[in-house]
């Protein structure tokens, strides 16, 4: 029996893109980063369009740990994939987590609950990695601003964001490389601007085949689109100073 059984009301979904499955050792980091949390979730899903072939060895070494469910889908792209894996998940609570990153403390799903009718999503600090997962000195403390409208990326990867399945809104898929900051956009004209979790809680791991290293070539023709979806926030709609950093 999988522990802590009674606690469990949050799904972790990790959209999955390896199609040469070179990165066992990431993903084995990430389910090992969830397995040792004080509270364990629900499920873990994990999509894509076609399976790793480690996949069956890493079910099979976590399967006493977690509750992992593989789902196979036809997505084309990465919001495709992350909105299937969201649709499919059990729990009231999503934490999504790409598969190079990973929770860098024990606490972090238990904390990703604490989103509410009323703060329906929530955005943790984040930390970089090297290659291997060893922590760099570069943190990211969340900041919400008008510069997502150009592009600029001052919250992180989606992996630091939880949220209640039912305040979602769809990631759009025809933009494949700016979907972050466009959802992060649409996620607070739906539900507002997100609670913040300024412990560094998420390690963000920076390797030579991640997309931001050949997704760029899209970047101007997305722009026009991300600028004609979101209007200018207004001076005082946004909280425009970075969060600084303490311990909760």
């Amino acid at each position: 029996m999988i522990p802590n059984a009674a606690k469990k009301r949050i799904s972790v979904v990790v959209p999955l893109y390896d199609p040469e499955s070179q990165f066992q050792d990431f993903l084995n980091d990430l389910l090992e980063s969830v397995a040792q949390q004080s509270t364990l979730p629900l499920q873990v899903i994990l999509c894509g369009n076609q399976p790793p072939t480690y996949l069956g060895n890493l079910l099979l070494r976590f399967s006493g740990l977690l509750k992992i469910v593989w789902l196979q889908n036809q997505s084309s792209n990465a919001p495709e994939n992350i909105n299937f894996g969201v649709a499919a998940a059990e729990g009231e609570v999503v934490k999504l987590l790409f598969q190079d990153d990973f929770l860098i403390d024990s606490h972090v799903l238990a904390r990703s609950q604490k989103v509410s009718a009323e703060a329906p999503w929530r955005v943790f600090a984040c930390q970089g990695a090297q290659e291997d997962g060893s922590l760099i000195e570069q943190k990211v403390f969340p900041v919400f601003t008008n510069r997502l409208r150009d592009g600029e990326n001052q919250i992180g990867a989606p992996s630091v964001v939880a949220f209640k399945k039912s305040s979602y809104v769809e990631m759009d898929s025809r933009l494949p490389y700016l979907f972050d900051v466009d959802w992060y956009l649409s996620m607070a004209h739906v539900n507002g601007f997100p609670s913040y979790e300024t412990t560094t809680s998420i390690g963000i791991r920076g390797h030579a085949g991640q997309a931001t290293h050949w997704a760029k070539s899209g970047f101007r023709k997305e722009l026009v689109l991300l600028r004609n979806k979101h209007p200018r926030l207004a001076a005082g709609e946004c909280p425009c100073v970075s969060i600084k950093p303490h311990s909760l």
